[in-house]
């Protein structure tokens, strides 16, 4: 049975597991790695980790430094051949856009108004917590009643409360009760002093680092539509 995990504790590379026969097993090994990484040129870097793997099949996957991207990663070492350690991309299950924030907007509030729940995001050995914030993205895993095609997010600035940034999560989904789909969205929080006035940044300053709270609408087993609010995570406060 697969565990809950939060994305924090889930180690950067699981235990390398032998490929071969028993009196080869010392010498060679095989596995692979479920995760998701930021590519830089001919290396990729696993989310939580400081550690990059440089891959040798990159060019045929189309992808460019600064991509972030959800891929199963091939890792062989024969310890009798004399050559490093390879690593390959298995396979590219998607590419993960940062978007941008927003300012609060009356009119977005008005039109999107699908109800979301969060939901754990499922890796091929693991689960992750459904929020979380690494390298100054806000990474959400969402749960709607609709279609995935055309379906969009905005995440805008509400304002500020003690050490915490607040964000409204708001999404315009062609909705019906008899599809349910699931979508990683991530936002860049880089720039997230541009939409604070100077009276909010003063009340912040005290803080090295600062949470996240993302409210949203969500819908109970009864059809009532209410608000909710979770912690994203911290980030490091940079205006």
């Amino acid at each position: 049975m697969k565990n809950y995990i939060k994305l924090f504790l889930v180690p950067a590379l699981i235990a390398l597991v032998a490929a071969c026969d028993p009196a080869e097993s010392e010498y060679k090994y095989e596995t692979y790695v479920d995760n998701i990484y930021t590519v830089n040129k001919a290396t990729v870097q696993p989310e939580f980790s400081d550690t990059s793997y440089f891959v040798e099949n990159i060019d045929n996957f189309g992808l460019k430094t600064g991509d972030r991207a959800r891929m199963v990663l091939h890792f062989y070492h024969d310890a009798y051949s004399g050559l490093r350690p390879s690593w390959n991309i298995s396979q590219l299950i998607e590419v993960i856009p940062t978007r941008e924030l927003l300012p609060i907007d009356s009119t977005l509030l008005a039109s999107y108004t699908t109800p979301l729940d969060l939901d754990y995001y499922e890796m091929s050995d693991r689960f992750l917590y459904p929020v979380w914030v690494w390298d100054n993205r806000q990474n959400i895993n969402v749960k709607f009643k609709g279609v995935a095609d055309g379906a969009d997010f905005k995440l805008m600035v509400r304002g500020v409360s003690n050490d915490c940034v607040e964000f409204d999560l708001v999404a315009k989904v062609n909705s019906t009760n008899s599809v349910v789909n699931k979508k990683l969205i991530t936002f860049d929080l880089s720039k997230v002093g541009d939409f604070l006035t100077a009276e909010q940044k003063q009340l912040l300053a005290a803080n090295d680092s600062l949470r996240t709270m993302v409210y949203y609408k969500y819908e109970n087993a009864k059809g009532e539509v209410s608000e909710k609010s979770v912690v994203g995570g911290k980030f490091k406060r940079t205006f």
